[in-house]
């Protein structure tokens, strides 16, 4: 899990950046973390595209009623990888 202290940093090092434009989170179910609201808006607000790799199974999670509002409204892109299905798994 990424740290509070961690996610600062990241935002510390977004906003010296000229030459990033990309905040791409990834990890388990990154929108669990409880950093991932402030890095996201973070990154919008210094005009930095946002990518969320999700699993999309973190959207019927208990508290996260609200995440395809907020991913919406943030223009966050969503890469989704979905589980298998198969038998043979």
């Amino acid at each position: 899990t990424m740290s509070a202290e961690v996610a600062d940093r990241c935002i510390e090092l977004l906003r010296g950046s000229k030459t990033v434009h990309t905040l791409d989170i990834t990890g388990g179910a990154p929108e669990l973390n409880p950093a991932f609201a402030k890095l996201v808006q973070a990154g919008r607000e210094l005009g930095v595209e946002v990518i969320d790799r999700c699993n999309l199974t973190v959207l019927s999670e208990p508290g996260q009623e609200d995440l395809a509002r907020f991913l919406a409204d943030n223009k966050v892109r969503v890469v989704a990888s979905l589980p298998c299905y198969s038998e043979k798994n």
